[in-house]
């Protein structure tokens, strides 16, 4: 009877010991985990698949990035602003609308989100000038991401479709092949301001520009903003979301895009034209760092309830 029972104890004690070194190198890798802390926002970098594309070394150089009459993607409010009243002085024609928004349970003061402002000499808008300009959400600094300019001309005013196209040369360059703009005029640029070949991969300049995340503000005044719950649809936003935003090619890149209304004998002459340019890479940024402060102050809400 001894010799049975000295055996079982030795097939326990080494099963007792077999069991000890499988468990032991997870138990020491959980002890060597931190404690869990409050909540914190997902980083944009979490994923490796989420390629958000890093601002510039320095920063962004709005004088480098392409214009409306002045107006440069990456200005600041109070730049853009003294642009605006500078190209619409205050007359019977002209009127400038500046739109609030301010985010819900959150302490941010009402910050401006659209400027629009519009020139009708013509009466019963027979021709009109319209420029839009969108800035950033908080908690980024607050900039230009995106500027709309749209013209009507007089008629008997019109001025040619080449004329038009020389003038829109001039202002952003060489336009990109017809097979990557089916109709209208694009250019997709860096966020250094230098033009990009047809080559480079996510070009999309007639839908993504003007394409952006920003929320638009319609509140009529500081003191009546446009209420905003989120910026992005995901929330809390994780690194598979960033993931999933990122497959869109609006998410990249600066893009410039020109609808050109042509009519007359062989389409030789301009009715309309509408310009949009678009900081597309910022605005994704700002965007996700929109979305990522709203959720830290959920969170932190959570914990105090």
């Amino acid at each position: 009877m001894r010799n049975p029972m000295i055996r079982t104890m030795k097939i326990i004690v080494a099963m007792f010991f077999l069991v000890a070194i499988i468990v032991a190198p997870f138990a020491i890798a959980r002890q060597s985990q931190p404690a869990p802390g409050p909540a914190t926002p997902n980083a944009a970098g979490a994923s490796p698949q989420a390629q958000v594309p890093a601002a510039p070394v320095g920063g962004i150089d709005p004088s480098k990035l392409p214009d409306i009459e002045g107006i440069h993607l990456g200005m600041s409010f109070e730049d853009a602003y003294a642009k605006i009243q500078a190209l619409f002085p205050s007359g019977p024609h002209t009127q400038v609308a500046v739109y609030y928004a301010k985010f819900l349970h959150a302490p941010d003061k009402p910050w401006v989100g659209t400027i629009t402002a519009t020139y009708t000499p013509c009466g019963n808008n027979a021709c009109n000038d319209e420029v839009t300009v969108r800035f950033n959400a908080p908690p980024n600094k607050q900039v230009v991401v995106m500027v709309e300019r749209f013209t009507g001309f007089e008629q008997g005013k019109q001025p040619t479709a080449d004329s038009m196209k020389a003038t829109l040369r001039q202002d952003y360059g060489t336009e990109l092949p017809e097979n990557l703009v089916p109709s209208g005029m694009g250019w997709v640029f860096d966020e250094e301001g230098r033009p990009l070949s047809a080559a480079t991969p996510k070009l999309q300049p007639k839908g993504c520009a003007g394409n952006i995340k920003a929320p638009q503000a319609t509140g009529p005044s500081e003191s009546n903003p446009t209420p905003l719950y989120y910026i992005l649809p995901s929330m809390p936003l994780t690194s598979n979301a960033i993931d999933q935003l990122m497959v869109d090619p609006c998410r990249y890149y600066v893009n410039v895009y020109a609808n050109l209304g042509l009519y007359g004998p062989g389409n030789t002459l301009v009715s309309i034209v509408d310009i949009k340019i678009s900081e597309n890479a910022e605005d994704t940024r700002d965007a996700i760092a929109g979305q990522e402060y709203l959720d830290s102050i959920a969170a932190a809400q959570e914990q105090q309830h």
